[in-house]
């Protein structure tokens, strides 16, 4: 319960501090229609499953606090089911699994995203507690849970399939072929809904753009999912660098995980990167089932060190992880500009808001849903989610009246002819950039 508590306001603290982010924003946008237009919207669309948006569907979601206590829930229950997976795997220190569990920046930086990843490290933490509970001669109504389980994660998104893998492998390992059996029978039966709704997505898998979030995995896309899942920094340098202090320690834990944990990260993380090397369909927040297995192996590789060298490892390890937390709190983040002062500063100006990159374009349509204009072309096949937003105001304004572009500092503003910019506002560490501009 302390764990857990300390948790809970650890992960609380961001949930307000940042304005709505650009995934976030199309989350929100799109809840906002009826179910059925959800759906619709999803076939046609998305490559996301439709059990996270369901849920916020139902959840209060007016403003971002209130959509990102969603993924606050799941993240502060995590820790107790971390703690008891340590504890029934024989840790010779059970609370070292819960208290990093308590303290991971990529928790605390995912309960302040209204998102699903956050679900999927719940997903992940149950499998792995389900992994180190299950008897030596278990009764056929644990297929029956397992397989809840198993639809439940991949109803969160697509890529929990390769943790349901590794709980049927281990399943099978151990000759439980009966339980195996009934496990993929209920999932399989769960999950025929979502796969109608799979079924009507594969022409978006199809057609899906080169220039999508993902990219095949290199070298540099290994660091960033390293910042991420350790520093919950996958885009800033500084916090990927720290989390290596994490990592690698981590990395040696999995070599001395119980072969059930070696098992389960073969399959959530080690398959996954797998597919990233030869498709660009790998984003590092699909790896958030394995974020409890990775985080219990640190554990592991503490808990492994002599009594006087593990006190201190620990009380490093947790130092890390809450600087790497304050710092993503505290940090500008670049998925999240910010939209709401510079709308503020075009009302005081009386300037249409106008966005130059689609990049920027759910972000303000969250912020002034139908009040700003679009000066890009929408792209052939769309993965920003622009199918989400309300129609926008006239580009350029007619009659004229100044406008506040945004666009990425590097490229031409989105200016029309006949207009001079009057102010800049500039991040060019961001690389995010606003013009006022008038007649």
């Amino acid at each position: 319960m302390l764990l857990a508590l300390l948790g809970a306001a650890l992960f609380g603290v961001g949930l307000g501090l940042h304005p709505i982010g650009r995934d976030e924003a199309v989350s929100v946008l799109l809840v906002r229609h009826p179910v059925a237009q959800i759906l619709q919207l999803l076939a046609a669309h998305e490559v996301h499953p439709a059990g996270y948006f369901l849920l916020l569907w139902a959840w209060p979601h007016s403003t971002p606090v209130e959509a990102r206590l969603l993924s606050w829930l799941p993240a502060v229950a995590c820790v107790p089911l971390g703690w008891l997976a340590s504890h029934r795997l024989g840790l010779r220190r059970p609370w070292l699994a819960g208290l990093l569990l308590a303290t991971s920046p990529f928790l605390a930086y995912e309960s302040g995203e209204a998102r699903m990843y956050t679900w999927l490290a719940l997903f992940g933490a149950a499998s792995l507690l389900a992994a180190a509970s299950l008897p030596d001669r278990p009764r056929l109504r644990w297929g029956v849970g397992l397989g809840v389980l198993l639809a439940a994660g991949v109803y969160i998104q697509y890529f929990a399939a390769f943790t349901g893998l590794g709980l049927v492998l281990f399943l099978l390992a151990r000759r439980h072929y009966r339980v195996a059996a009934v496990a993929v029978a209920v999932a399989g039966l769960l999950f025929l809904p979502g796969l109608a709704l799979l079924l009507q997505q594969l022409p978006v898998f199809l057609r899906y753009p080169d220039q999508s979030w993902q990219e095949r995995l290199t070298t540099h896309e290994l660091y960033s999912i390293s910042g991420l899942l350790f520093g919950g920094a996958e885009y800033d340098p500084w916090g990927r660098r720290a989390s290596l202090l994490l990592a690698l320690p981590a990395l040696y834990g999995v070599l001395r995980a119980p072969r059930r944990v070696q098992l389960l990260l073969a399959c959530s993380a080690g398959l996954p990167l797998l597919v990233g090397v030869f498709s660009a369909t790998l984003s590092a927040r699909y790896l958030s089932p394995a974020v409890p297995a990775l985080l219990l192996s640190l554990a592991v590789a503490i808990d492994s060190l002599p009594r006087l060298a593990a006190l201190p490892a620990a009380a490093a390890a947790v130092l890390v992880s809450l600087g790497l937390a304050a710092y993503a709190d505290l940090r500008y983040d670049t998925l999240k500009p910010p939209t709401p002062e510079l709308l503020a500063a075009a009302r005081a100006a009386g300037a249409e808001y106008v966005v130059g990159h689609r990049h920027f374009a759910p972000q303000a349509a969250y912020y002034a849903p139908g009040g700003e204009a679009f000066a890009f072309l929408p792209p052939a096949v769309d993965h920003i989610g622009l199918w989400a937003l309300p129609p926008g105001l006239a580009y350029p304004p007619a009659p004229g009246r100044p406008v506040l572009a945004v666009d990425y500092c590097d490229q031409p503003p989105p200016i029309p002819a006949g207009y001079r910019v009057t102010r800049t506002w500039s991040n060019p560490g961001a690389d995010f950039c606003a013009w006022l501009a008038g007649p």
